[in-house]
């Protein structure tokens, strides 16, 4: 496997585990510290980390695997975006977990998320290639 797919993989997989962590760190921080409580808590707290977190994180995930690639580097950030939603899809399919409208809100934003890492790279490489107009000489 190439240095770029490594990147690609480990991306998708930090990006859909973040949130997670973030989750079950405010739990435990923030939680009732009981059982029940800890439970609804918690499905109360997804519903604004699982969507924001997962928008967040398959943006950072995506800025940090696009940059490397010469070219394709916003259709690597949508690819990202989409390997996080299949992820998560699978995690909600194999929970039996029903479909709310949420997910779909959850799933659009990582996609954009995921797009707009691989134009922020795009954009941090042209900037960076620009010349330095105080070293140009006339």
């Amino acid at each position: 496997m190439s240095n770029r797919w490594a990147r690609a993989v480990i991306a998708i997989f930090l990006a859909e585990a973040a949130p997670i962590l973030a989750l079950i760190i405010a739990v435990a921080v923030f939680g009732p510290h009981d059982a029940a409580g800890d439970q609804a808590f918690a499905e109360r707290m997804g519903a604004f980390i699982g969507p924001i977190g997962g928008a967040l994180f398959t943006f950072l995930a995506a800025f940090w695997a696009t940059r490397i690639l010469p070219s394709g580097k916003i259709a690597a950030g949508a690819a990202i975006g989409a390997g996080v939603v299949a992820i998560d899809a699978l995690i909600l399919v194999a929970g039996g977990v029903g479909f709310i409208w949420l997910f779909a809100l959850s799933w659009a934003g990582r996609l954009i998320a995921g797009t707009a890492g691989g134009l922020l790279a795009g954009a941090v490489e042209s900037e960076d290639r620009r010349p330095n107009e105080e070293s140009s000489t006339l």
